[in-house]
């Protein structure tokens, strides 16, 4: 009986100890596709992430409820995630100003969500910065990957509170 005890309570440490490692190891990691097409002055930059982060981040921000549950909320809230993505997700071309974001649509997933925005008069570019802070103000360990493709060449970076900001060349 006493074997018993032990071990049961072994296993109850155990498994406490297993859940705190999972709550202590979260991973927050979201995707920011940007593309240029040479035959437009426009650029295409898709954002991934967490549909329950970007809510709570949206509602962190705002101050009220936000849920991003069906793309018609999602066209409910354009300003507020335009707004959100002005302050938190920077892209300048050619050492210039930040270039304007403007939400296209939204696609949900089973627990993420892309947002497709554009970008229109973009001239071709040499040199693009972009800073991509978004969700750090709530998750620290937040890493944003971005992937961009120019003339159909790629170059990526990962993007963290400590290095929020990338420089590719082309």
């Amino acid at each position: 009986m006493t074997y018993l005890l032990f071990l049961s309570g072994f296993i109850f440490c155990s498994l406490d100890r297993i859940q705190q490692a999972f709550e202590d190891h979260a991973i927050y990691l979201s995707v920011v596709e940007v593309e240029f097409d040479p035959l437009s002055d426009r650029a295409s930059i898709k954002i991934k992430v967490f549909t329950d982060d970007m809510e709570d981040a949206l509602t962190n921000k705002f101050g009220a409820q936000i849920s991003l549950s069906t793309e018609n909320e999602c066209t409910l809230e354009k300003r507020k995630i335009e707004e959100y993505f002005s302050h938190y997700f920077k892209l300048a071309i050619n050492d210039g100003k930040s270039v304007k974001l403007a939400l296209d649509h939204c696609e949900l997933l089973t627990d993420a969500i892309w947002f497709q925005f554009y970008a229109p008069g973009i001239d071709p570019p040499d040199k693009i910065s972009i800073s991509a802070v978004f969700l750090m103000e709530l998750f620290p360990t937040q890493s944003n990957v971005i992937s961009i493709t120019l003339d159909g060449k790629k170059q990526f970076a990962n993007l963290t509170k400590a290095d929020p900001t990338v420089i590719f060349k082309f």
